[in-house]
């Protein structure tokens, strides 16, 4: 009798983990692959969680606790100079696994990214540092051209290749830019959605946000780093992570402006879209 009490919340629990391998096989088989700092997060998270449980006499062990990571210090971040670059293009060795460009190297890219949609949108990355998901989620209430003021207040997250809004990151992400928006392409970026916006009619939504899709719909992340890798592939620039890192340097306006004749045309003349 004995034997049958204890043996039965072992069936009982070995159902419930076939129910949990079922579920898990039913998942769809995206998904992506976290880096060592977020894999470092999650368990600080579960340790936390396993702890509390622990104190409350529901489970005696923290199996979080002894769980083997790696390091998840981020890499150094190297500047694309001269050097590096020609060394990298002789040997075919990248120098390091983040590589930020020089002004000169911006200026290349923003050449290249001209005619493209999201050329407004690079301009923000680069110029004020932020995130692909907070770039994507920039509120049109939050960008004051004439006083020159961005603020980041949401981004939008990736789960599953559904997007849902959240606060940014860090609480850093969340304070106001002062650098000089890119007035004349987000300007013309606008000019752009008012043609789009007429082309769709009734069909088309506002969410309210700077950067949209052309129906006026939410504009997905990975959409912006396929644009980034298609104009990237156009040149002979270095990989660099400025188009969705929100801690790279940021080249000054004009700085950038004087290597590139784009940008230099753009901030004397208004071009429309």
């Amino acid at each position: 009798m004995q034997a049958e009490r204890t043996r039965t919340p072992r069936l009982r629990s070995r159902a419930q983990l076939a129910q949990e391998r079922a579920k898990l096989a039913a998942m769809p088989p995206f998904c992506n692959v976290t880096g060592p700092s977020t894999q470092q997060a999650i368990r600080g998270d579960l340790r936390v969680a396993l702890s509390s449980a622990i104190a409350q006499q529901l489970i005696t062990f923290n199996p979080a606790a002894r769980v083997e990571l790696a390091s998840g210090r981020r890499p150094k971040l190297l500047l694309g100079t001269d050097q590096l670059v020609r060394r990298w293009r002789q040997t075919g060795e990248i120098p390091g696994s983040s590589m930020i460009w020089a002004p000169q190297q911006f200026g290349v890219f923003f050449d290249a990214a001209q005619d493209d949609r999201l050329y407004a949108l690079f301009h923000l990355v680069g110029f004020h540092g932020l995130r692909r998901g907070e770039a994507v989620g920039q509120d049109c209430s939050n960008v004051d051209l004439t006083a020159g003021l961005i603020t980041p207040a949401k981004e939008i997250v990736v789960y599953r290749w559904g997007l849902y809004a959240a606060e940014p990151k860090t609480d850093g992400s969340a304070n106001p830019s002062r650098s000089a928006p890119p007035r004349l392409a987000l300007r013309s970026h606008k000019k752009r959605q008012k043609k789009e916006r007429k082309q769709w009619g009734s069909a088309w939504t506002d969410p309210g946000k700077v950067f949209i899709r052309e129906n006026g719909s939410w504009l997905h992340p990975e959409t912006v780093s396929h644009a980034f890798r298609h104009i990237h592939a156009t040149t002979d620039l270095p990989r660099s992570p400025s188009a969705t890192s929100a801690t790279s340097p940021r080249p000054s306006r004009t700085q950038a402006a004087e290597t590139s004749t784009r940008c230099r045309k753009r901030c004397a003349t208004p071009r429309s879209p």
